[in-house]
């Protein structure tokens, strides 16, 4: 039996009740802990591996640009529409660490004072990748660099891209992907460009995507179609209205005293003689007074949109959908642009003759050019009412609708 003094002893009888002391501690413990894992607090496994690795995440960086992005498609870039393989880059992110992620996306034009720029909003692009238990993919948003040339003659440039993933404090740099894109020069157009998985443009887009040249925003196309909307006379029927039209402006630009000169000696210019071709905007072409038969046609195209959004007369016939103008490069370097009502005839005007010839003559001519054309190539009618372009380009024939291609594919005006 213990003594008196046993029993009085505090230390002895602390060693007595030790081991249940030690229980409630030891569940203490235990329910803090599952609080703090329920509270995703707790500190696992895979935390601390990722917190020792030098990447703590996982970057898919494989479709992160283009190596060359024509800069008439600047506006085009990041659209998703049909058959639209255009954007500056992107990339997934995977956040293995246990706090968000700050990503930062840095643009800038390689600095050349042959190449005359302008950045307008040169701050960062800042976006935020979440923690994540069940390891999700997080997806690049989309982003868009602006900036624009100063000039109308410029050479080509490079456009520098940094993508840096940083600690939510953006003390640590976890992962830094810098990239480099080539912008080809304002007039340049190419057959010849690649997608970022590496595989080529549809032909059917970059055909389509001649029609920025006619959506085009031009203050002097504007002012040029204001001229010969003030002296154009509407006539009775829908098919003389268009007629007289393009009258008007093949007499206004080919035979006036302000004419634009057509040269189809300009070997840089035509459509299939190289991978890249030399195309002015249509404003450029007033004003220089010159002008292959392809640009003429497209300042003409330019011309008649901005007719239909000048003048009610215009718009009641040009601006309804079973009207169709028709842009075609045919295989002995002839440029046509022509037009039909659905079911009707089709007629046009040759762009190599608008200089030389009569707008009658040419007219007749053109007629009957295109109605062999739509005898020989009935796979050709059934494109353009299909999607809106056909090419043949080992045959060196291109046909573009220009409304149906620009709102099938979704192309936007020049920059």
């Amino acid at each position: 039996m213990p003594t008196t003094d046993e029993k009085n002893n505090p230390f002895l009888e602390f060693l007595k009740t030790w081991p249940g002391i030690i229980t409630q501690i030891l569940v203490l413990i235990s329910t803090l802990l599952g609080l703090l894992k329920m509270c995703d607090l707790l500190p696992t496994a895979s935390w601390q591996k990722a917190k020792q690795d030098v990447t703590p995440l996982k970057v898919e960086p494989s479709k992160i640009t283009f190596e060359t992005i024509p800069y008439y498609l600047k506006n085009n870039v990041g659209l998703e529409t049909k058959e639209n393989p255009l954007y500056w880059f992107k990339f997934w992110v995977q956040n293995r660490t246990n706090a968000d992620l700050v990503v930062r996306i840095t643009f800038q034009l390689h600095e050349r004072s042959d190449v005359p720029v302008v950045v307008l909003h040169p701050d960062d692009n800042v976006f935020t990748i979440p923690k994540s238990k069940d390891q999700v993919w997080w997806p690049s948003p989309p982003m868009e660099p602006r900036f624009e040339f100063t000039t109308e003659d410029v050479k080509d440039t490079v456009l520098n891209i940094n993508v840096e993933i940083l600690s939510w404090d953006r003390k640590i740099s976890y992962y830094a992907n810098p990239a480099k894109i080539k912008i080809l020069s304002k007039n340049k157009f190419t057959w010849d460009l690649r997608t970022p998985e590496g595989g080529m443009v549809s032909r059917d887009f970059l055909a389509a995507s001649l029609t920025a040249w006619v959506f085009s925003e031009d203050s002097a196309v504007r002012k040029r179609a204001g001229e010969i909307l003030s002296l154009f006379r509407a006539a009775d029927g829908a098919p003389q209205v268009v007629d007289r039209w393009f009258e008007a402006c093949c007499e206004n630009l080919f035979k006036g005293n302000e004419r634009i000169d057509v040269n189809t000696e300009t070997e840089s210019r035509r459509l299939f003689k190289r991978e890249i071709v030399e195309i002015r905007p249509p404003g450029q072409v007033l004003t220089e007074k010159g002008a292959s038969p392809l640009e003429a046609a497209l300042l003409v195209g330019a011309l008649s949109r901005q007719a239909v959004l000048q003048s009610s007369k215009v718009k009641n016939v040009m601006g309804k959908e079973d009207l169709r103008v028709v842009l075609f490069s045919l295989p002995e370097d002839e440029t046509i642009l022509a037009w039909t009502f659905k079911k009707g005839d089709w007629e046009g005007i040759s762009m190599n003759n608008a200089l030389s010839e009569d707008y009658r003559l040419n007219k007749e001519k053109t007629r009957k050019r295109l109605e062999e054309l739509m005898k020989m190539e009935p796979e050709l009618v059934d494109a353009l009412s299909s999607k809106g372009v056909f090419v043949d380009k080992s045959r060196r024939f291109l046909a573009v609708d220009l409304k149906k291609a620009r709102k099938d594919f979704g192309i936007q005006g020049l920059p």
